[in-house]
């Protein structure tokens, strides 16, 4: 059997789900810090709705009278237009239809590093090449001009930045879809995390800029960033007609309808931001605790205090050496083993010297597993 070169090509991740999944089977605890969304959970007003749909049975009504009600509230927020709104039922799935709609085989999509995990796989599964930007911490018009080529068709960007927490301003933003609009690329925005920003910091969207950038670009976000909630994976994108329009065929004929009792779920959260605010003052004192206790471990270095986002990006690779571990992956594999705490290899963001945590969650788990990851780097006992 012969399989696809683009497939092929994608290297594994490091993954501890099984590793996870079979140590809780055994009833031993685990603080599982690897969650690529708000550790959150659902408010009352979210399953309300998820149950009044049970009730009503709508809950595998796909494209009915929720999905208009659904589409009506992304909408009412967003201040958009239908004919500029896809909606799927994550966004992993915006991704790769966006890039299908957009890269012909050969194409080159630029990527600032570190990446969110699964970036750099959609360019290569929709053909595309991949042309890795360093950002530190973020990417500037310079850094992509150097980097582009006569064969570049999107830049994607992050904002809040995945994994680091860096955030754009408008004049950076402005700066860098100008230039894109000059040199016809498109700006692919994932602001999936936009609701979480912190202190003074101030979220500016693309859909904020001038109409020239505007039309260049399409924005991702979704309920769970919106809600604060994990458990209801829907996300949308913002865009062109033309695009959003050849998103929706690739949507279609790709995935299944997202079910009934999420859109319902999803109306609700929309109706409702409080929860999403709640999730956020959580996570901005949740990051400040650990950054406190992560800072006074030896071998760990913190060279961006996040922002935004949910996640906090540690360089750990010292730490690694002292404990004399190879790789990082090592270092991971054998905290998970020795003391519950799960966490993300840098690898799988193209920064393989570093660990992801989120911070998110009950704030009372996360010290515990900061406690514990900083008494098995220095040998002591909790």
């Amino acid at each position: 059997m012969r399989l696809a070169k683009r497939l092929l090509a994608i290297q594994p991740g490091f993954d501890l789900q099984q590793q996870i999944g079979a140590m809780k089977a055994a009833g031993q605890e685990v603080f599982d810090l690897t969650s690529d969304a708000p550790l959150a959970e659902s408010t009352d007003f979210i399953h309300e709705s998820a149950m009044a749909s049970l009730q009503s049975n709508q809950a595998d009504d796909s494209h009915g009278e929720l999905w208009a009600d659904l589409s009506m509230a992304i909408l009412n927020q967003t201040g958009a237009t239908s004919e500029n709104l896809a909606i799927a039922s994550g966004s992993h799935t915006l991704a790769a239809a966006a890039l299908a709609s957009l890269i012909e085989p050969g194409d080159e999509v630029l990527l600032p590093t570190p990446y969110p995990s699964n970036d750099l796989a959609q360019i290569q599964l929709a053909g595309g090449v991949a042309r890795l930007v360093p950002a530190a911490p973020l990417v500037s018009v310079d850094d992509l001009e150097q980097a582009r080529t006569v064969k570049t068709r999107v830049l994607m960007l992050t904002n809040p930045v995945v994994p680091t927490g860096a955030v754009y301003d408008r004049q950076a933003l402005t700066l860098i879809g100008n230039w894109a609009v000059q040199h016809d690329i498109i700006v692919l925005a994932n602001e999936m995390y936009a609701n979480f920003v912190y202190n003074e910091t101030t979220f500016v969207s693309m859909r904020e800029l001038d109409s020239a950038i505007v039309d260049n670009s399409v924005i991702l976000s979704g309920l769970p960033m919106l809600s604060g909630v994990s458990a209801w994976p829907i996300a949308f994108a913002l865009g062109p007609k033309k695009l959003t329009q050849a998103m929706q065929t690739y949507i279609a004929t790709t995935t299944q309808p997202v079910p009934g009792i999420v859109q319902a779920a999803a109306i609700g959260a929309l109706q409702h931001e409080s929860g999403a605010q709640t999730s956020r003052l959580n996570a901005q004192s949740n990051c400040l605790t650990l950054v406190e206790t992560l800072a006074a471990i030896p071998g760990f270095e913190l060279p961006i205090h996040p922002a935004g986002g949910i996640f906090l990006f540690a360089r750990v690779k010292r730490a690694a050496t002292l404990k004399q571990f190879a790789t990082v992956d090592d270092l991971a594999t054998a905290l998970l083993a020795d003391t519950g705490v799960a966490v993300v290899s840098g690898r799988n963001f193209g920064a393989p010297d570093f660990i992801r945590l989120n911070f998110t969650g009950d704030a009372a788990q996360l010290a515990e597993a900061g406690q514990r990851i900083q008494a098995f780097v220095t040998d002591t006992t909790i």
